[in-house]
């Protein structure tokens, strides 16, 4: 698998990798299961599938910390978990990363993306919806930010702006999926 896309978006403040295309059926339905249908088992073979991906790519990410981005509290009390956070723990057993599950955090509520109209009521959407509270923690560190699915980068970038913010050095946003 892997998903061969040139970089599009080279003043984000972190570089994207994603291990397939969300039009892949086997993709889609794993990340259907998992976040609408609570199938926690479908984590595993997504968490394989990205690290078989990140394993083909020439970065060392031994001094990375792996931050999957987070729910805000609402989301995460109806859904019962945060499907993120279930594919960042079966990866951070596959891999030599570090799981950070309380470093970054979501500070409100947002409209699921997929109800938004376009990129820009995406940026907006998520717009300062994400903050550290740990700066410790991140500062000087190298960033693996981990979500299920890229669509604009919208919630990617605004996570990693927290991020940086908080001093992290390089980050490197990564999905199972980019639609």
């Amino acid at each position: 698998m892997g998903y061969p896309k040139r970089i599009c978006h080279r003043d984000a403040a972190y570089l994207l990798g994603s291990a397939g295309p969300y039009d892949d059926p086997t993709l889609r339905c794993l990340i259907h299961d998992l976040k609408f249908r609570g199938a926690r088992g479908a984590a595993g073979p997504l968490a394989e599938i990205i690290a078989r991906y990140l394993e083909n790519l020439a970065f060392d990410l031994n001094d990375f910390l792996l931050i999957p981005v987070p729910l805000s509290q609402r989301r995460r009390n109806e859904r019962g978990f945060n499907q993120t956070e279930e594919v960042a723990r079966h990866l951070a057993q596959l891999m030599p990363l570090q799981i950070k599950t309380d470093v970054l955090i979501r500070t409100r509520n947002t409209k699921p993306q997929t109800e938004t109209a376009d990129a820009a009521e995406r940026r907006r959407n998520v717009l300062t919806c994400f903050s550290i509270v740990k700066p410790d923690v991140i500062a000087g560190k190298n960033i693996l930010l981990l979500d299920d699915v890229a669509t604009s980068g919208a919630t990617l970038g605004e996570a990693a702006h927290a991020l940086k913010d908080a001093g992290a050095r390089r980050i490197i946003g990564v999905t199972a999926a980019k639609a």
